[in-house]
């Protein structure tokens, strides 16, 4: 591997362990703070080669909230 692809690969790891960090949180504010402080090891699960992994759809804030509230998510679980 290349140190381009390195970056890139290390970037991305990043930015998915930010996006599981946000959804802990979602996930806590759902259950009223109930759940587990810390996350179970992620078992590590690799891509085979030729498979493309797509990033998940981001939340815009003016769209309905996905916890299904009915309101839009700046209002909901976007309000910090």
């Amino acid at each position: 591997m290349t140190p381009p692809d390195r970056a890139r690969l290390k970037a991305r790891n990043l930015e998915l362990f930010q996006r599981l960090e946000d959804l802990k949180e979602i996930a806590l504010d759902c259950l009223g703070g109930s759940a587990p402080k810390e996350l179970p090891p992620f078992g590590g699960g690799t891509a085979s080669e030729g498979e493309v992994l797509v990033a998940p759809e981001r939340i815009s804030r003016n769209s309905p909230c996905p916890c299904g509230s009915g309101r839009k998510y700046k209002h909901c679980h976007g309000a910090m």
